[in-house]
């Protein structure tokens, strides 16, 4: 079974097996056949989901700039955590590591080198 889970590449993921006994001996290689079919048709059903470590980050905008900047976190499948209005608008949200450098590339891009995101490097 965990050689199954293995070769499926799937990531997290566990599995348990209940087996009630109907008065047939299937032996070590019949049992090997019976957990591997059913974890191969139980592994033909299973919705994925990626899961992505996502990072802290922050940063300030202008009123003007937020519909851009939401549109842009929206793009790169950022979580929006915080905002905070006042004078400019605060945003924390956490980011995949791998899209930081091309969103504050697009960011930079979009506000005219005006706005910069700074991530937590933990």
């Amino acid at each position: 079974m965990l050689a199954t889970l293995q070769g499926a590449n799937i990531g997290e993921i566990g599995a348990i097996v209940i087996r009630y006994y109907g008065g047939t001996k299937l032996g070590v290689g019949g049992l090997v056949r019976a957990y591997t079919s059913g974890m191969k048709q139980g592994l033909t059903q299973l919705v994925t989901q990626l899961k992505q470590i996502r990072y802290p980050a922050k940063l300030d905008c202008d009123y003007a700039q937020l519909r851009d900047i939401e549109y842009l976190l929206q793009k790169f499948d950022a979580v929006i955590e915080d905002k905070q209005f006042a004078e400019n608008i605060s945003i924390t949200f956490s980011l995949a590591k791998a899209a930081q450098i091309e969103f504050n590339l697009e960011l930079a891009t979009m506000t005219h080198g005006l706005v910069q995101a700074e991530f937590d490097i933990a």
